[in-house]
C-alpha cells in the first residue's frame, strides 16, 4: 500500500500578537495539532508575534516547519533560525512566490498588512484559475467578520461574483479546519 503524504500547508499569520491573546492561544493549538498529526507547515519566518509563537509551538511538538525570510528581515531579532528549513530570499514577492509555490494548502490566522497581502495574492491566483489550492480563513473570535462584510460588498458592487465566494472557506475553530483537512 503506497504512503500517502501529508499536504504541505501555508499559514500566513502576523509578526504582531494583536490585542487578544486568544490570537497567540490558537495559533499554539493549531500548531501542535497539526504537528502532531505530521502536517509540514511553512510560514514566514519570524520569530515575533503569531509568527514567534507558531514556530515555537511546532518546535516545542517536534514537527516540521519551514520558513521562508526576506534577506533584509533575516537578522537576530526577527529571524526563527531553529527550523526544520530556512530559506532566505532576496525580497517579500519572492517570500509569497516560493511559499505558494511549495504549498498544498493556506491557512490564514488573524494579521496586518502582509497577511491580508498573502491573503488576496492567493485569493487573486485562485480566482484566475492559476491554482486551485485550497485556502482556510481561520476566523478566531470573529477576528476576518470585516473582511466577510467587505467581501460581500464587493459582490453587491459587482467586482466579485457567487463563484468568487467559494474560492475559500472559513473557519471558526480548529475542528472545522481538521474536517476540512481531512478531505484533501
Amino acid at each position: 500500500m503506497p504512503i500517502l503524504k501529508k499536504p504541505t500547508i501555508t499559514i500566513f499569520c502576523g509578526s504582531k500578537s494583536g490585542k487578544r491573546s486568544i490570537y497567540r492561544s490558537k495559533s499554539k493549538e493549531i500548531a501542535k495539532i497539526l504537528s502532531k498529526n505530521s502536517y509540514p507547515i511553512i510560514y514566514g519566518g519570524g520569530k515575533t508575534g503569531l509568527m514567534g509563537s507558531l514556530s515555537k509551538a511546532i518546535k516545542n511538538e517536534k514537527g516540521y516547519i519551514t520558513g521562508v525570510i526576506p534577506n533584509f528581515l533575516n537578522i537576530p531579532k526577527l529571524a526563527q533560525i531553529e527550523l526544520s528549513k530556512l530559506y532566505n530570499v532576496k525580497n517579500l514577492s519572492d517570500r509569497k512566490k516560493l511559499m505558494i509555490r511549495k504549498s498544498d494548502v493556506f491557512i490564514i490566522l488573524p494579521g496586518g498588512y502582509g497577511t491580508l497581502d498573502e491573503l488576496f495574492e492567493v485569493l487573486t491566483i485562485k480566482q484566475l484559475g492559476l491554482s486551485n489550492k485550497p485556502i482556510i480563513i481561520y476566523n478566531i473570535q470573529g477576528f476576518w467578520e470585516p473582511l466577510k462584510k467587505l467581501f460581500l460588498f464587493l459582490k453587491e458592487e459587482g467586482f466579485i461574483d457567487n463563484k468568487d465566494l467559494k474560492e475559500f472557506v472559513w473557519a471558526d475553530n480548529i475542528d472545522e479546519i481538521l474536517k476540512f483537512l481531512k478531505k484533501i
